[in-house]
């Protein structure tokens, strides 16, 4: 049966209304036969289908929905191995602006070997893609070509829902050549309890709240807990709290990775370009090289102390990037920071100081920390703040172990 073809249309009989208007038809039990049916390759025709709940996909299957959009209230969850589904649109909201979707849009159960291709998921109430929290995680995903829009703009719980992509339970998934926009949820795409997982060539702008968020190390006995090789790759994250009217800024970065218990080669950012944040554009454990990042803290109606250009946590790499317009400081290493190193960057118009290490705090300490080689240029100021270490309210810079050298600091003559 893998070389038959089979159309929805094969099952029209149990669309019962079609007497209505075809809009209006429900071709729920006509979409769950075709899922059901021997054949591997099964296809909707160019055209609109309203579902309401589809029963879980458990068989093999390649959804071949090329000009075809699904309108559903329920997801499409997918409990067997190997399926594709590609073209397909699913949305959540009718052409007249009838609100259908009441969860996700696609749901992969703990399954491998899955790709979803050339597909828009738009006006989905919960997050667009959700990998569910199952014991066996799902591996092996590929998520190619996608545009997904306006997600979970009536959703109240932004931890969980309105995320473009939540990736939980997994390992080795590709986010490749994709749009995520207008996401309400706490981040375009989500990621915690998962490995080797690459996003790359891809695009998320037009967020209420993060761009790309990591969680991890919450639980001090969760073995599960962690988050490792994770790679963004060229991909652009811009305006991050555009649609944030709350005034209130707080959780709009770009990225924000929590891994307290990681190391920076847990979480790679490379060759991006991040702009236009609410806050600062990196918070975090993390490496970061060779990006481009302009204009945190853009959103004056937006309140938040964090508006310098990033901020890493100990154990972090920042080495080689253009950092240009910080509304604050260019780089802020701030409390107890160790094992930091920042190396090779040109640091332009920083509202502030160039990179600023304060050791703040009864019992925090600065110490290994490798500040070098970075240009500090402002092109507008005769002096420039360059490199500042500060100790306040009682923490201690170690400056034994503190190098700050070879960094050169121009202002306009």
């Amino acid at each position: 049966m893998e070389n038959v073809h089979v159309s929805i249309e094969k099952y029209i009989n149990l669309v019962s209304n079609r007497t209505d208007p075809r809009s209006e038809w429900d071709w729920t039990e006509a979409f769950d036969a075709l899922m059901n049916d021997p054949a591997v390759q099964v296809f909707l025709p160019p055209g609109a289908y309203r579902v309401r709940f589809p029963k879980a996909i458990t068989k093999l299957k390649t959804i071949n929905g090329e000009g075809a959009t699904l309108y559903s209230r329920g997801a499409l969850n997918l409990e067997a191995h190997g399926i594709r589904i590609i073209g397909l649109t699913i949305a959540g909201k009718t052409p007249n602006g009838i609100q259908l979707s009441e969860g996700h849009g696609i749901t992969l159960l703990g399954v491998n070997n899955i790709e979803i291709i050339r597909c828009n998921l738009q006006d989905i109430n919960q997050n667009a893609i959700q990998f569910s929290n199952q014991v066996n995680y799902s591996s092996n995903i590929k998520i190619d070509s996608c545009t997904i829009n306006n997600i979970g703009i009536n959703t109240t719980n932004i931890q969980t829902e309105g995320m473009g992509i939540y990736i939980q339970h997994a390992k080795n998934v590709l986010i490749t050549n994709s749009v995520i926009s207008r996401t309400y949820g706490q981040s375009g795409i989500m990621i915690q309890k998962a490995n080797t997982v690459a996003v790359e060539h891809t695009l998320i702008e037009d967020t209420k709240y993060r761009g790309i968020q990591t969680f991890a190390g919450t639980s001090s006995t969760d073995v599960t807990d962690v988050i490792n090789n994770i790679i963004i790759f060229r991909c652009t994250i811009r305006r991050t709290g555009e649609l944030n009217q709350t005034g209130n800024g707080l959780a709009t970065n770009g990225i924000f990775i929590r891994n307290p218990k990681g190391r920076p080669e847990d979480v790679r950012i490379t060759h991006t370009l991040i702009e236009y944040c609410g806050e600062n554009f990196i918070e975090g454990t993390f490496d970061a090289q060779f990006n481009t990042f302009k204009f945190s803290g853009w959103y004056d109606s937006l309140e938040t102390p964090s508006k310098e250009g990033l901020y890493p946590h100990s154990r972090a790499i920042i080495a080689n990037n253009k950092i240009i317009s910080a509304k604050k400081e260019g780089v802020k290493l701030f409390g107890n920071r160790v094992d930091v190193i920042v190396q090779g960057n040109l640091i332009i118009d920083s509202g502030i100081s160039g990179v600023l290490v304060q050791a703040h705090g009864a019992g925090a300490i600065a110490t290994g920390i490798i500040v070098v080689d970075n240009i500090i240029r402002d092109t507008t100021k005769q002096t420039v703040r360059g490199v500042e270490l500060v100790a306040s309210q009682g923490g201690v810079l170690d400056t034994v172990n503190i190098i700050n050298e070879r960094n050169h600091v121009l202002g306009v003559s």
